[in-house]
């Protein structure tokens, strides 16, 4: 199991083909730009069709890799030529996908068709398909119908083709289904020995031949990136929410419509006390609850709570006020201990109880039952909302009026001008560099990059207002003379013979351990500090103290005892890791029947997902396939 291992609760993320209809980016692939970059069976795909593709990319995998990693997450994490890669290849597979659906005459219906677009949010006005709506999104995305249930049909066919594939040979037995949950769910520590190339010593000198050959095979990376500038008109909606009324009668139809949006919860103030558990052991378990019964019985006898719980209470922050904790709200994922707490009067005191912290004691200081806010609780938050809704809409039609009249003309300043509005213009600025008048968002900037100069951007919404852009300037890269940027190289040079050795002795440490020095000893020996990531489950995103689980691959789910040793030097964030395992704890299979069929469904996906792949494999084979490197843009 653990040899065939694999990360797959991650790659069915990737596995998934989701065809999503984005407001302000569109569903359009028309575009200007027409090199021809590959061929598949003579259909072509074009520098603009890969642009834009690329682009959403890089969007989607930017906000996915925030959820996974939060404020860890740095742009770095994606490789940009990998990211490029991955977008051919899915643009050649979707060619393949189509060519083959129209050779098997895999037919959508107009009933399947229609469900399909009225069920789509954008085109929705309170739940329900609006018509007036559908053909504004189209039109905001320079689509026709005709040109959009092409489309549609296209991903229909698709859809229906990889049903097809996907039937058969993805069986699961419930030992493959406990395997995987158990491997997910097992907690290991490894060892590590950190390698920083900024504790190696410097080469004490670089010679002029050495700096220039340097900088001749990697001019590339001292090339000064593109630069483009932009005009812009910004809808706030702040400008929009001064003309905006709402009278009362709207703010008691909006209260009366889901008055189950102001439900508050029942909610008890509690104190209490814990024992916790001193060492692992019965004896020790049955110590601790010899002590809170002991202690409980004292309460029911009138002893004081708050009294005990500042002489016994192991929870230090809340014995120092008589084990007072606070309101808490009823809602899920509550302790065992503070859910009972729910059940008791005022001032009832609830039975000991036991959690992995030790035992508890429960008591309520107060409560609060459920209720609902009436309308005077919220009706400066409603009024707020509607007030919102109406501006945003207000801010979008006339966004959407002014990118119609600026289309064709491009003339923003003279629709600014007929308009009293004001024609902010930027300075030259970098995709990636930060443009405070937007607070640094970076669509604006991916926006501008994907124009060509003169052209007029679809609206962008950025936080609460919407924009127009138009780039005014465009700059291309340039590589700068040597002596522009002699330092520079120089820099480089040095930090890349420290990289190659913090490397080098990396992987130097991790041939000791194949050849039979246990890592913590050559550490030692070399006077590095060994290090450890404490317990962490197989499957999590990333790895503490190390970085992102993608550094490590699915070589972290091959560790074992008998083959602790990660064989490859880990590289992340410019430093390099020799890593072994060096305990692991077994699965917790209590919970296991509860999130069977969860984990049965996506290890089922991952399964139609690699026939699919093979299938795709095989297909391509017998495919006549050109890639053109050489117009592939970067």
């Amino acid at each position: 199991m653990r040899k065939k291992a694999q990360s797959w609760m991650i790659k069915v993320l990737f596995a998934v083909i989701i065809i999503v209809f984005v407001f302000f980016y569109g569903y359009s692939r028309r575009t200007g730009e027409r090199k021809v970059i590959a061929e598949v069976n003579g259909t072509k795909i074009t520098t603009g069709l890969f642009r834009s593709e690329e682009q959403k990319a890089y969007q989607n995998t930017a906000m996915l890799y925030r959820q996974m990693y939060g404020d860890q997450f740095d742009e770095s994490m994606i490789d940009r030529a990998v990211l490029r890669e991955r977008v051919l290849n899915e643009l050649i597979d979707e060619t393949l996908m189509t060519q083959e659906a129209e050779n098997l005459s895999l037919a959508v219906s107009d009933e399947e068709l229609q469900a399909a677009v009225q069920s789509i949010p954008a085109f929705q006005v309170d739940g329900r398909f609006d018509r007036n709506r559908f053909l504004a999104v189209l039109q905001r995305n320079k689509l026709s119908v005709d040109e959009f249930q092409e489309l549609e049909e296209r991903n229909h066919r698709i859809t229906k083709l990889t049903d097809l594939i996907g039937l058969g040979g993805a069986e699961i037995s419930d030992r493959e289904i406990q395997d995987a949950y158990a491997l997910e769910n097992e907690k290991i520590n490894l060892q590590f020995v950190r390698f920083n190339p900024a504790d190696v010593e410097e080469s004490p000198s670089v010679d002029e031949a050495e700096l220039e050959a340097f900088f001749s095979e990697n001019s590339v990376r001292f090339e000064t990136p593109a630069e483009v500038q932009a005009e812009y008109l910004v809808f706030a909606l702040e400008d929009f929410l001064k003309g905006v009324e709402i009278d009362a009668e709207e703010i008691q139809e909006e209260y009366d419509y889901d008055r189950d949006r102001y439900r508050v919860p029942k909610r008890v103030k509690i104190s209490h006390i814990l024992i916790k558990v001193g060492d692992d052991g019965e004896k020790a378990t049955e110590n601790a609850r010899r002590t809170a019964e002991k202690i409980f019985e004292q309460i029911e006898q009138g002893a004081d709570f708050a009294v005990l719980a500042r002489e016994h209470s192991d929870d230090t922050e809340s014995a120092e006020n008589g084990g007072a904790v606070g309101w808490i709200a009823h809602g899920e994922n509550l302790p065992e201990f503070v859910e009972s707490a729910f059940s008791l009067e005022k001032g009832e005191v609830g039975p000991v109880m036991e959690s992995e912290e030790g035992f508890h004691i429960v008591k309520v200081d107060d409560l609060e039952e459920e209720r609902i806010k009436g309308l005077e609780e919220v009706k400066s938050d409603i009024q707020k909302e509607l007030a919102t809704e109406k501006a945003r809409i207000l801010a979008e039609k006339a966004a959407e009026e002014a990118f119609f009249r600026v289309y064709e003309t491009r003339d923003l300043r003279g629709y600014a001008t007929d308009q009293g509005m004001d024609v902010k213009t930027t300075e030259l600025f970098g995709r990636t560099e930060r443009i405070d008048e937007v607070s640094g968002n970076p669509q604006f900037n991916d926006h501008a990059f994907s124009l060509q100069e003169d052209e007029v951007s679809m609206p962008l919404g950025i936080g609460d207002d919407i924009y127009i852009l138009k780039v005014v300037r465009r700059e291309p890269p340039r590589v700068p003379a040597f002596e522009e940027v002699r330092d520079r190289v120089r820099k480089e040079v040095l930090q890349a013979k420290a990289l190659e050795k913090a490397e080098a002795l990396a992987g130097e440490m991790i041939e000791g351990v194949k050849q039979g020095t246990p890592l913590a000893e050559l550490a030692s020996s070399k006077k590095l500090a060994m290090e450890e990531t404490g317990y962490f489950e197989r499957s999590r995103n990333f790895i503490p103290k190390i970085g992102p689980a993608q550094v490590v691959g699915d070589s972290i789910f091959s560790l074992s005892p008998e083959h602790p040793l990660l064989e490859d030097v880990v590289s992340y964030g410019g430093m390099f890791f020799a890593i072994a395992l060096k305990d692991e704890q077994k699965a917790d299979m209590s919970q296991f029947e509860s999130e069977k069929d969860d984990y049965a469904r996506r290890l089922y996906a991952s399964k139609r997902g690699q026939i699919l792949q093979r299938w795709l494999e095989n297909l391509r084979q017998g495919a006549k396939i050109k890639i053109r490197e050489q117009d592939i843009p970067f």
